[in-house]
């Protein structure tokens, strides 16, 4: 396929991304080698174009997505790396940014995150000293070169990211809807390039995010979420424990 970038370019192209969520432990241990062989699985697949590896998602510790991703790219595999705002202040996220680009990941999905869950001995405490905009911001200003605060007259080395969000525009409300196309207009300001819709499960939805792209001029290539249902996803989500998808009863 190339890189994501020159993919999602290509006027007639079609992207399939397949989204992996990491393990709790190593890699080593039993959960982290059955993700890791359905990693390889998708990754040898010629249907699937990109893997997109979730950042400790619902709040809970999770194995790092570079830890699996770092496998994958040496495969040749097109990687998409979550990083959420949730567990990191401005600092540790610019030092996390060097660390992504200096494992040859190009590819990030810049996220607010959800609220941490239950930690070691009790609640880990939320940072969220930025939220998704922020990030996405720096990570611009990172590939522009950063000026380097011990010599003001110097530039930092530029790094390449591809930038992307997320945008939950599956809401029934006008009040509910517009503040995520709001948010979605600063994240395509502040640089990102492509947004992955979240799970959702009405298309005339999808057709209207398409529509507030276009109609506000803002360039980002969009990726659908197709969520297939189980029945215990479905009754899991119904009890509402996933914050921004809802099932019904119906």
């Amino acid at each position: 396929m190339g890189s994501l970038r020159d993919a999602l370019t290509q006027p007639a192209g079609f992207v399939v991304a397949a989204e992996l969520v990491t393990s709790r432990g190593p890699i080593t241990s039993e959960g982290g080698a059955r993700v890791l062989a359905l990693a390889r699985d998708l990754a040898a697949d010629p249907r699937i174009d990109v893997l997109s590896i979730t950042d400790n998602p619902a709040g809970h510790a999770m194995l790092s997505p570079d830890a699996l991703g770092t496998d994958l790219i040496s495969r040749g595999q097109e990687v998409i790396i979550h990083l959420a705002c949730k567990d990191w202040n401005r600092n540790a996220l610019e030092s996390r940014g060097w660390q992504l680009s200096s494992g040859g990941f190009q590819n990030v999905l810049a996220l607010s995150g959800d609220y941490p869950a239950v930690g070691h001995r009790g609640l880990a405490a939320p940072v969220f000293d930025i939220d998704s905009v922020g990030l996405i911001s720096l990570f611009s200003e990172m590939n522009e070169g950063l000026p380097d605060a011990r010599r003001p007259d110097k530039r930092l080395h530029r790094t390449d990211f591809f930038l992307g969000g997320v945008v939950t525009n599956h809401k029934r409300l006008e009040r509910e809807v517009m503040p995520q196309y709001f948010k979605l207009r600063k994240k395509a300001r502040a640089g990102a390039r492509f947004v992955i819709s979240q799970a959702g499960w009405n298309t005339r939805k999808d057709d209207e995010l398409l529509r507030w792209i276009r109609r506000d001029g803002l360039g980002l290539h969009v990726l659908a979420n197709v969520y297939l249902l189980s029945r215990t996803a479905a009754r899991a989500f119904h009890r509402g424990i996933i914050p921004g998808i809802v099932v019904t009863d119906e």
